[in-house]
């Protein structure tokens, strides 16, 4: 009897064991697919406001790059981008994080304009390295528009709609707000449909009275840990944040606005992510 219970005994830590790496395995893959396996989706935004001209006009948003690589010189996030055929491409802020990565993202940036025109503003990353206004200097070299502050009319068939780029709030204290960068646009653009590039995934009410119609925006990493049931674990605001992901509506005093949040792509302080993978966002107008 008592062989027989010590061979029962290891027969169950055998099993055990087995279970344990296989869970483990399991974890590793998703850390690794999570991390690495770049996610397109695409978003319709319908409004009777969009011209009948941009009917299928897309939309590609890039956010929280973090210098991060995908591929030999970004070859899978090149490919993932054309792939959508974009109009345009919005980079919503936090290209890089640390002093030294300009080359690298600049490079990215000029194949990214190659794809399609490429438009620009700052994240909270940019300006807490010493590399920020070289930045917003050189991009230009790289074919890149910096919306910083500024607004864009694009034109189709004699219809158009506008961009405007908010920089974000890390940035200069004596930039403009975001009321001052609003009433620099013509009322008769702002009458029609306004795109608004923004790095942080908030002011969406505001915005909304402002006359922004969509705000492109990230910062939220998607709540890094997306469990299921959630919005994603944790963002700069906290624990179990809101809005980190896809579309959302904002109104506010009879204004109403539509925001796409992306996940981003790469990720801040080294924080890896889980079932939340790098994210290629596309809008797609719907009159």
């Amino acid at each position: 009897m008592s062989l027989f219970g010590k061979k029962r005994g290891k027969r169950g830590c055998g099993c055990f064991t087995i279970i344990f790496l296989l869970c483990a395995v399991i974890v590793a893959v998703l850390f690794i697919d999570s991390n690495t396996r770049i996610v397109t989706q695409y978003y319709d935004v319908q409004t009777a406001k969009i011209p009948s001209p941009f009917d299928g006009y897309r939309i590609a948003l890039l956010s929280d790059i973090h210098n991060k690589e995908f591929g030999s010189e970004n070859e899978k996030l090149l490919a993932a981008v054309s792939g959508a055929k974009p109009n345009i491409i919005a980079v919503t802020g936090d290209l890089i994080d640390g002093d030294g990565q300009l080359d690298r993202m600049l490079v990215l940036m000029g194949r990214l304009s190659d794809i399609a025109p490429t438009y620009y503003v700052t994240g909270n990353h940019e300006w807490a390295t010493s590399d920020a206004r070289e930045l917003l200097r050189r991009l230009p070299e790289y074919g890149v528009t910096v919306l910083e502050n500024k607004y864009e009319v694009i034109t189709i068939d004699g219809e158009t709609i506008t961009l405007v780029g908010f920089g974000d709030p890390n940035g200069p204290a004596d930039q403009p707000t975001r009321e001052d960068v609003m009433n620099g646009i013509p009322q008769e653009l702002r009458d029609g449909y306004v795109v608004a590039l923004n790095h942080r995934n908030m002011y969406f009410e505001q915005m909304a009275t402002l006359g922004v119609d969509l705000i492109l925006c990230g910062h939220a990493h998607g709540g890094t840990i997306r469990l299921p049931g959630t919005d994603g674990l944790r963002d700069h605001s906290g624990w179990f944040p809101t809005r980190t992901n896809g579309l959302y509506d904002a109104e506010y005093n009879g204004a109403s606005a539509v925001a796409l949040v992306s996940r981003g792509l790469g990720n801040a302080y080294h924080v890896p992510r889980f079932m939340n993978n790098p994210h290629v966002a596309v809008a797609v107008l719907r009159p």
